[in-house]
This record gives C-alpha cells, sequence and structure tokens, in this order.
C-alpha cells in the first residue's frame, strides 16, 4: 500500500515543525516535560499558548528542530487535545520542513562535496555536518546511488562514511537498499550498516548471512557475529519485530514520517500518518518474511495481522473524530480486503496471535474478517478459542461473529457463547442506566 496513502493524509503525520521564538521553544519543551510525568493539563495549557501566538511557518521549523522526533511522536499520539494541538501546529509547518530536508538539488550539492575525495577534509565534513542536521535519511537515496557505482571507488568510501554519521536514521532505508538488483550497492550498504550497528538490521543480515555473493556474505556474518544473530532464523527475527511494530514500539530515535521502497533500484520515500507509523513497519517485516518464505503461515498471518491492525487504528481514529483520518475509510476498507486475501488460515493465525500479543485491535479485526468470510465450519477457526479471552472486546466480537457464521443453527460451544452474549446484555443495560 505504499503510493495509496492520498495527500491530504499527510499532514496528519509527516515531521511536524514548529517553531521559532526563544519562549514558543520553551514552551515547547516544558509541554513534553509536563507529559512525562503525567501532567496532561499544563502540558495542554503549554501547547495553547504557542498556537494563541500564531508561529510562521519558518518559526515552525525552528521549533521542530527544538526537541527530538520520539518527542513528536510522543505528542501526536497523544490522546485528546494534546494530539489535536500538535497537528494543528504542524499543518502550519509541514510546508518549509518538507520542502528543506527533501530539496533533492541541495542534498545532491551537499552529497557531491561529501563524497569528492578531492575536497579536503574541512570541507567534507562541513556539507556532512548539513546533510546531517538539515537532511537526515533523505540523504540515504543520493549516497545509495555513489554505493553503486563502481567508477567512483574514492566515492563509494566516503559514502559509508557519511552514512555511518547519518547513524540511525539511514538505517531503514539501507535495510531497503538491500534488496536492489545492484551487487556492489547492496555490498556496501551491508557495509554502512556493520558500521551503524542497529539492531534492526538484524534480520536482513541473517539473511544476508547464507548469501550466494560471498563478498555480501562475509560482511553479513561478522554483522551477525557482533551484533547477536545466533539463532540464524531471519524469518523468526522479521516476524519478532512486526510483532514489535504492531505493538507500537519503535526503538528511541526511530521515528519517521516516511517508510522507504526500491522502485528501479532507487530508494523512494512514502509518507506515512504518525498513527500508522508502527504498524506500516510491522507490515513490511511481515512482507519481508513472507519473501523469504512464501509458505510460511506464521510470516502471511503476520501481514493479514498488520492490514487488520491498521484498518483498527483508522476506524478507530475516525469514531473519535479525528481529523487525521477524515476520508480513509476506503483505505481501512482496501486493508481489510488484503487480509482477506491472505486466506482463511491466515486470518486464524492472526487472531490467535492478536490474542496471545495482547493486541485486541488485531484479534477484533480478524473476528470481523473471519464472519465476513463466511466460514464453512466455525469449529475449525480460532473463534471458539477467543471465547474465553480476558479482553471482553476480543470475546464479545467472537461470540457474536459464531452466531454469525453458523447462521443461528447448531452453534458450537452454544452454553459459553449464549454466556457471553448476555453478559453484553447486561453491560449494555448497565450504560443505558
Amino acid at each position: 500500500m505504499a503510493r495509496s496513502f492520498h495527500q491530504s493524509l499527510l499532514a496528519a503525520a509527516v515531521a511536524l515543525v514548529v517553531g521559532g521564538s526563544a519562549l514558543a521553544q520553551t514552551q515547547l519543551q516544558e509541554a513534553v516535560t509536563l507529559l512525562r510525568v503525567n501532567k496532561k493539563a499544563e502540558a495542554v495549557q503549554k501547547l495553547k499558548e504557542i498556537i494563541q501566538g500564531d508561529p510562521s511557518n519558518e518559526e515552525a521549523h525552528a521549533l521542530y528542530q527544538s526537541v527530538s522526533q520520539d518527542e513528536w511522536y510522543m505528542l501526536m499520539t497523544e490522546q485528546g487535545e494534546t494530539s489535536k494541538i500538535a497537528r494543528s501546529i504542524l499543518e502550519r509547518a509541514k510546508t518549509t520542513r518538507r520542502e528543506r530536508s527533501r530539496d533533492e538539488a541541495a542534498i545532491g550539492d551537499l552529497v557531491a562535496t561529501a563524497t569528492d575525495a578531492s575536497n579536503d577534509y574541512g570541507t567534507r565534513q562541513a556539507a556532512v555536518n548539513k546533510l546531517v542536521n538539515e537532511h537526515g535519511e533523505f540523504a540515504v537515496p543520493a549516497l545509495a546511488q555513489i554505493l553503486g557505482d563502481s567508477d567512483n571507488v574514492d566515492g563509494q568510501i566516503h559514502a559509508i562514511s557519511v552514512l555511518s554519521q547519518l547513524h540511525a536514521v539511514a538505517v531503514l532505508p539501507l535495510i531497503t537498499a538491500l534488496d536492489s538488483s545492484n551487487d556492489l550497492m547492496v555490498q556496501n550498504a551491508a557495509s554502512a550498516l556493520h558500521l551503524i550497528g542497529d539492531a534492526r538490521a538484524l534480520p536482513s543480515m541473517t539473511h544476508l548471512a547464507n548469501d550466494e555473493r560471498a563478498s555480501i556474505q562475509e560482511i553479513a556474518k561478522r554483522f551477525v557475529a557482533k551484533y547477536g544473530g545466533s539463532n540464524g532464523d531471519a524469518v523468526g527475527q522479521l516476524l519478532a519485530q512486526s510483532r514489535s511494530y504492531l505493538k507500537g514500539t519503535v526503538p528511541s530515535g526511530g521515528f519517521s514520517a516516511v517508510v522507504w521502497m526500491l522502485k528501479d533500484d532507487q530508494l523512494v520515500a512514502t509518507d506515512v500518518p504518525a498513527l500508522l507509523y508502527p504498524s506500516e513497519l510491522a507490515k513490511q517485516c511481515a512482507s519481508a518474511a513472507v519473501a523469504i518464505a512464501p509458505a510460511n503461515l506464521d510470516a502471511r498471518s503476520a501481514v493479514a495481522a498488520a492490514n487488520l491492525g491498521q484498518a483498527n487504528l483508522i476506524e478507530a481514529s475516525i469514531k473519535q473524530g479525528d481529523e487525521s483520518t477524515a476520508g480513509m475509510e476506503p483505505v481501512a476498507a482496501q486493508l481489510k480486503i488484503a487480509a482477506l486475501a491472505s486466506g482463511i488460515d491466515a486470518l486464524n493465525g492472526a487472531l490467535d496471535a492478536g490474542v496471545k500479543d495482547g493486541i485486541p485491535g488485531v484479534a477484533v479485526g480478524a473476528i470481523g474478517a473471519l464472519a465476513e468470510a463466511g466460514l464453512e465450519s466455525v469449529q475449525e477457526s480460532s473463534l471458539l478459542a477467543a471465547l474465553s479471552s480476558s479482553d471482553k472486546r476480543i470475546k464479545y466480537a467472537a461470540a457474536e461473529a459464531i452466531v454469525s457464521a453458523s447462521r443461528g443453527a447448531n452453534v458450537p460451544n452454544l452454553s459459553s457463547v449464549v454466556s457471553v452474549l448476555a453478559e453484553i446484555g447486561r453491560a449494555s443495560c448497565r450504560e443505558r442506566v
């Protein structure tokens, strides 16, 4: 779904750029600190003071640089007024930051300077500093092209050095570059990842440790030996990463406004709403596992789970009146269709994983998809096990789906289903009272 998010969604997720005066920056930092100590009302008041100051787009960019991406992610994903105010500020700032950080011409000039061996160290490093501070991950595509240029050996060496200084922000685009058809680019991307030493690259490097290309295999083996890939199971590692992302866990310093894909061996960034960023990474990891082992049921189930999790996030956000997901109903519908296409066995696997891993959005989504699929045999599904879940949302959804799939006749585990449905009725009565 890399290209399916329409432009109106980008404002909800792109990296935030807010800012300006020293006072506004101080207020923002204070708001972040207040949120960390759970003083939400005071944090909201600080954010209101910023927006009342009517910051310009340029001021927004300065404010963006005053706090970390992880702190912005915290603001954007906080429920209630905090996220609404943060998104309002973002709307003012998105144009300036987007244009500056993704200016391909500026990046191209800086990359050329930073990788030109005829330049002295000071000149090269000044260009590197600008790439790090002003462009971050968006410098990686230009650097990756140099990594694959067999006629520019010195440039390759300097490009790897620049990537190591970009450090964590370069990891995900570099992992994507490992799928390039350009062997030299793959080799040098692996070398850069080895220098950076980020655990997010472990599954891909574990897979490449068995690659037929000797030079790439050697680099991957050194990475695996150094950073702890003792089990040698790339698919298992990818699925573990997928589960972690699906729970909303993004490593410190790992939040971004974009995900990366390869198109004609060129790295391309695709904007993703902040709400969906972790689950989009989950889907990428699951899809990579399927690419390695197409028949692996756990891998196909993980793809289904990621699609269902995203659909659930969108629908819940719409119900809450979140403007960032307004108009995304068709996207949620497409995600559900994609989950259904994974197969009944994958939906059952997604349901089992949602229950086991404590991700109710995935479990409830899988239940709905199973019911919609029109099961020939409820006995062969995971719906019956979901009846005993400790999460009321899951067991309520399972009971209703079992009745629906059975069409009210010969309902399996009838006593349990009736008990759960009665519990739903009592809860509904209490809510009305």
